[in-house]
């Protein structure tokens, strides 16, 4: 037998975590992954050409999935579809296999087979400067419904910002309608993640940061927010995903790979 497959062999056998083993259990199938259709720059939105939106998806999470899937011969899909029918798909393992750029609540580790975090954002909020000329005193994050109406996107979570969901409204379909009716001063505070924001002031040239009118600051006294894959229980191979996946960020990041693939889409 050729040595280097007796190596395999013996690694399978001997060592069933390993990630050649886990890699072995479904690299033939095609891994359906699903996100939202509100776009969240720089980790993935559509790609525009003079100006105009494309059906093509790109951004950070496709790299990195190009990265730890393609490169090892494993087929997958992507698709940005209304958040909630994603995380409803997803739940079932229908359709869709996967939820990924995911926060975490309790409900959502009870529905699924959830990863490490593999990226972090900034907790932050907005608001106008009109209606609150001498600011707003946060010292934790309570403190934001002194002010009145918080606002967020529809379907996000809001657990991470030290808020209620059930608290927030979730009118808006994503951070453009968030932005204008935060603007209409038809909510006092909006909830939003700083590197989001600074994705769609980049990528799609929305000038939010930096605007005369609106004041933006991280959520004091309050962590950072991880962003997961969340993976269907009725995945036959959901724990080997989980395993193969968190591995190969492992790598990605000690290699320098996954801050070379983060600056190419925030520099």
């Amino acid at each position: 037998m050729n040595r280097f497959w007796l190596c395999t062999l013996l690694i399978v056998v001997y060592f069933p975590n390993s990630s050649i083993s886990q890699t072995m259990s479904f690299n033939a199938d095609k891994i359906p992954l699903c996100a939202g259709a509100h776009e969240w720059p720089p980790y993935h939105y559509f790609k525009r050409v003079d100006g105009k939106k494309t059906e093509e998806i790109i951004g950070v999470d496709i790299d990195i999935f190009d990265e730890i899937f393609t490169k090892n011969g494993i087929h997958y899909s992507v698709e940005l579809l209304p958040w909630k029918r994603c995380l409803h798909e997803a739940m079932k393992g229908e359709i869709y296999d996967v939820v990924f750029g995911a926060g975490l609540n309790d409900s959502r580790r009870d529905k699924y087979v959830t990863t490490k975090g593999y990226y972090t954002v900034v907790p932050s909020f907005i608001y106008v400067k009109e209606k609150f000329p001498s600011g707003v005193k946060v010292e934790v994050p309570s403190d934001l419904k002194k002010y009145g109406q918080l606002c967020g996107v529809r379907g996000f979570n809001y657990v991470n910002f030290g808020q209620k969901n059930e608290e927030v409204d979730m009118g808006s379909s994503d951070y453009h309608f968030l932005i204008k009716k935060t603007l209409a001063l038809r909510c006092d505070i909006s909830l939003v993640r700083y590197e989001i924001l600074a994705g769609w002031d980049r990528v799609l040239n929305m000038n939010i940061i930096g605007d005369d009118w609106l004041i933006l600051n991280p959520v004091p006294n309050n962590p950072p927010e991880s962003f997961h894959l969340m993976i269907s229980k009725n995945y036959k191979y959901s724990d080997e995903l989980k395993f193969f996946f968190e591995s190969e960020v492992n790598k990605l990041k000690r290699s320098g790979k996954f801050k070379s693939i983060l600056s190419k889409y925030t520099k």
